[in-house]
């Protein structure tokens, strides 16, 4: 029996396979869908962990962007299925009446957030290097959640698995669905750090992998102390001036 589509996946190594799926461009198209399928399947098996693992790693990366980085002064709407809505701002923005974030005047959640970082090189952005990972616009849901990742505290971390947790709207619906706003999500901001410091960074998979014991802690209500090895990945402040194309 090929382990990745075990009938009971554990969840950890479902996470560990697929995260070296995000930092290996090499591996295989069959190995990069096993893994998919692993972790959709461990999702099935163990929601709460999942989302428990996004939010953390998510919030982590977003933190580690200098403080004047566009990406951490989104403003921000969450409304869940009860109608119930939070809002996430600072002075750069004013947040919105429907879920998603907002950054200077205009929605956020597009190629066009990244350009200010990365110039365009071709016409076409499939095949464009520098903004192919970003090529396609993302739900509100995901932009939401990038916004409040960005808002980045220990406590976000909370908030964030609470909102990824407790939306009743996702209750029922899919788990690859349910999916692809986490990764989404964890795709942009990982590409957007990867933009100060280059592909060959270990911060990311770091955080990948340290996460997958953080959440499990958080989760039961043990403390985690992550502030040594995210001092060690932040990026400093100011250079998101230096960085600016556009």
């Amino acid at each position: 029996m090929n382990p990745m589509h075990s009938t009971t996946p554990n969840p950890k190594v479902a996470l560990s396979r697929w995260a070296v799926t995000l930092v290996e461009t090499l591996i295989p198209v069959e190995m990069r869908l096993e893994a998919d399928d692993a972790l959709a399947h461990a999702f099935e098996t163990d929601p709460t962990y999942i989302n428990g693992w996004f939010a953390g790693v998510i919030t982590s990366i977003a933190a580690s962007l200098p403080a004047e980085d566009p990406w951490r002064n989104l403003a921000v709407t969450y409304i869940d299925g009860t109608g119930s809505k939070r809002h996430y701002y600072t002075s750069l923005a004013l947040p919105l009446e429907a879920t998603g974030a907002r950054t200077r005047g205009r929605i956020f959640g597009s190629r066009r957030d990244h350009t200010d970082l990365v110039a365009p090189a071709f016409h076409d952005p499939h095949s464009d290097v520098g903004l192919a990972v970003v090529s396609k616009e993302v739900a509100a849901e995901t932009a939401a959640l990038i916004g409040v990742a960005g808002h980045a505290d220990r406590a976000t971390t909370h908030e964030l698995i609470e909102l990824i947790q407790n939306d009743p709207q996702w209750d029922g619906q899919p788990a690859r669905l349910r999916l692809r706003i986490l990764t989404d999500a964890l795709r942009f901001v990982m590409h957007r750090r990867r933009v100060y410091v280059g592909a060959n960074d270990n911060f990311d998979y770091a955080m990948l992998i340290a996460w997958i014991t953080w959440a499990e802690d958080i989760l039961r209500g043990r403390a985690v102390d992550t502030s040594l090895l995210a001092s060690e990945g932040k990026i400093p402040d100011g250079d998101y001036t230096r960085f600016h194309v556009n």
